[in-house]
């Protein structure tokens, strides 16, 4: 548990700062100047909505909200995510570059595979109790006469 909730805080950070170590690494340090500059200024804000947009898709989860913590199908996915793309700051390999856009589309589709999964869940859950048979619980309710005098 510790892990998973260590994972939901820093998926924010490494939102930000993943695309700027790919741009910061790659696009200046290791290929300097030029167009592969170009080509990095344009795929570090694609990589940060990417991970913007996973982080989105998990936080959204009510489980994950109540708990601030992901699920282990999560924590596995953003660790081999995060880890793909921090080497391929290091190395410029295009089977890495073909890793994380495979990660990131795998990821992807993960959320929101849970996220659809638990909301079904929930709203079938609510609808089981909303047609259960038997009494239902009637909440109290205060009516406040009017008073006769003021009009």
């Amino acid at each position: 548990m510790l892990l998973r909730r260590a994972i939901y805080w820093v998926q924010f950070g490494m939102a930000v700062a993943l695309p700027v170590w790919v741009l910061v690494t790659r696009g200046i340090v290791a290929d300097g100047v030029g167009w592969q500059l170009i080509v990095y200024l344009v795929l570090a804000p694609i990589l940060f909505v990417a991970l913007a947009v996973l982080v989105a898709l998990t936080t959204a989860r009510k489980r994950v909200r109540a708990t601030k913590a992901v699920s282990w199908l999560d924590a596995a996915g953003l660790l081999v995510t995060w880890a793909a793309i921090i080497t391929y700051g290091l190395f410029a390999l295009p089977l890495l570059a073909v890793v994380v856009v495979l990660a990131l589309v795998g990821l992807f589709w993960l959320a929101v595979w849970q996220l659809v999964t638990e909301t079904r869940d929930r709203v079938k859950t609510y609808f089981e109790a909303a047609s259960a048979p038997g009494p239902r619980q009637i909440p109290d309710v205060i009516v406040v006469p009017r008073d006769p005098l003021s009009r």
